[in-house]
């Protein structure tokens, strides 16, 4: 019998695995299952209110990285990020991951379900702390990780929505969706098996959201308010965002926060550090090991030409005098910014999953642009030090454009020197190996 395919989740985090994501989203999707099946493990015996417009969770690459950090910190008052809601604890046992995750992970649910119990309507209240992040009937993503610490096994998981307050509805209660039309949180969302598949957020917002007390972000990027002034690039405007990313406290024209997953704690560098150390797979096995990676910083100017450039509204690439660039263009010109940007840095990281690189015993691994891999290429250029990135709303989609610096991509250029991880990092002077880079 030929055993089942992996899910293939395409997260970057290699702290963890397709077997323990598919694991966790699994189990915490069974557990919400129950809600709209009013199944009878309410405490006493008695059933869950019932409910409605209730959706199914889906993995999230960006709130894995979150859920690791916390985990990485070997502590259980790890900062929870804000507008988001953490659960985190530890067990004893380390042996066996999997075998551990298929209890505890339920325990969550069930301790606070056989204690304390869910009124209907179901409120949230004092003893169902955990419940009412994992049973939130607002919530559509998830991402969870996991680490070692001392024989001690600290499990996180991360929730896109804050759990509701004290006194608040956890969930609607009614029926059971049967119908597409009966999934109204979220636009073109569908019903399947009595469970709303999430679409996309409603511009109009005319849901109502659930409140809850602020938490304290861990973000540590200084961001800088600047007025960004509306431009036309012929018939077509981008729209003010007076959101700037300025990590080192410079005032910038650029546009919205990017990506936690390029500027939170170097957070935009992993990809590189796992090329690095050969961990990165293309089509036909994985890429080889980088011998001097830089590791690049945040890159000001960088981000005001790759503003200039978004903002012209093409729907393609365009060539700079003195960056390198990457170019992404969504169809909505209402997207979330940070959806926008993961987005944009999932496609362009990907192209390798699909294509090679020449890096064969008699190749040097140059670069070509039959290869299909111009954005891959720019993400891991070993010459590229500083990287600034923008988003612009055009007036039917939305651009992403990163510029890279210094301009060095080329046709009949090397992507990057193959060999021991930082074998070659002496060729920067004053720089050491961290995580497979050549950090200053």
């Amino acid at each position: 019998m030929i055993p089942p395919m992996e899910k293939d989740f395409q997260c970057w985090n290699f702290k963890s695995t397709d077997t323990l994501r598919d694991q966790y989203l699994k189990s915490i999707n069974n557990l919400r299952k129950k809600i709209v099946e009013a199944a009878k493990e309410n405490k006493n015996g008695t059933a869950f209110p019932e409910g409605t417009n209730y959706y199914k969770l889906n993995w999230d690459c960006e709130l894995e990285l979150k859920a690791q950090e916390a985990v990485d910190q070997c502590k259980l008052d790890a900062t929870a990020p804000a507008e988001y809601s953490q659960l985190i604890k530890n067990v004893a046992s380390t042996c066996n991951p999997t075998k551990v995750l298929k209890n505890s992970i339920p325990d969550w649910w069930n301790n606070d379900v056989q204690k304390t119990g869910v009124d209907n309507p179901p409120l949230n209240k004092q003893g169902l702390e955990a419940f009412a992040k994992l049973a939130n009937g607002k919530a559509t993503k998830i991402g969870c990780a996991q680490k070692n610490c001392n024989e001690q096994l600290y499990v996180s998981c991360v929730v896109n929505e804050p759990a509701p307050a004290t006194g608040a509805a956890i969930y609607e209660v009614g029926t059971a969706c049967t119908a597409n039309d009966q999934c109204t949180t979220y636009l073109d969302s569908k019903c399947k098996n009595k469970v709303c598949v999430a679409g996309r957020p409603n511009p109009n917002g005319t849901t109502t959201t659930t409140t809850t007390t602020p938490t304290t972000t861990t973000l540590t990027t200084t961001t800088t308010p600047a007025a960004v002034p509306t431009t036309t690039a012929g018939p077509t405007t981008t729209t003010t965002v007076t959101t700037t990313i300025a990590p080192r406290g410079t005032t910038t024209t650029g546009t919205h926060l990017i990506s936690l997953f390029f500027i939170k704690r170097d957070d935009w560098e992993q990809y590189r550090s796992q090329l690095a150390q050969g961990f990165v797979k293309m089509r036909n096995g994985n890429a080889r090991q980088a011998s001097k990676m830089r590791r690049m910083t945040y890159d000001c100017p960088a981000e005001a030409s790759a503003h200039s450039s978004a903002a012209q509204c093409r729907n393609a690439a365009a060539s700079s005098a003195n960056y390198d660039e990457n170019f992404y263009a969504i169809n909505s010109n209402t997207i979330e910014h940070n959806t926008a940007a993961r987005e944009a840095a999932n496609t362009w990281g990907l192209e390798i999953s699909t294509r090679t690189m020449p890096q064969g015993d008699t190749e040097r691994n140059m670069y070509s642009s039959s290869l299909g891999i111009p954005n891959f290429a720019n993400m891991v250029w070993e010459t590229h030090s500083g990287v600034g990135c923008a988003i612009v709303r055009c007036s039917t989609r939305t651009n992403i454009v990163c510029h890279y610096s210094p301009k060095s991509m080329g046709d009949n250029r090397q992507i990057y020197k193959m060999g021991p991880t930082c074998r070659r990092c002496h060729d920067y002077p004053g720089t050491r190996c961290v995580d497979g880079l050549c950090t200053p």
